[in-house]
């Protein structure tokens, strides 16, 4: 017997995490809501998953190896100017530092990323591309 799924009838996500466990951990949870996510545990390995799979929303965990966040958004803005993800930077981020502005990141998450917040966030983006 052979099963066919339905396609996810949730955002393309590529999730970069440098930490396996982190992206493992929200790669389920966003797959669970319905979501299509890519996994890449680095930088090159993010860009490359979204040249290849097109994502709605690139979340990508501060600190990555080989390309950092910055690096890999500026590099898919310059490839894709009319259409570009909605780009989440996840951070270790100390509350009492303020946060430089960035016009290559759209939105920033402190670590550890409360699960629920983000689901809210995806669920509202989803509203605004459909």
């Amino acid at each position: 017997m052979i099963r066919t799924y339905p396609e996810p009838a949730g955002l393309r996500v590529v999730l970069a995490a440098a930490n396996p466990i982190t992206a493992l951990r929200l790669g389920v949870l966003l797959g669970m809501d319905g979501h299509d996510v890519r996994l890449a545990l680095d930088g090159t390995s993010a860009l490359e998953a979204a040249e290849a799979h097109d994502p709605d929303v690139l979340l990508l965990e501060g600190g990555l190896p080989g390309m950092d966040v910055h690096e890999v958004a500026r590099r898919l803005k310059q490839r894709h100017a009319v259409k570009t993800p909605l780009l989440i930077e996840m951070s270790w981020q100390d509350a009492c530092q303020p946060r430089a502005a960035d016009a290559d990141i759209d939105l920033h998450l402190d670590q550890p990323v409360d699960p629920v917040l983000l689901q809210r966030l995806l669920k509202r983006f989803q509203r605004v591309v459909s």
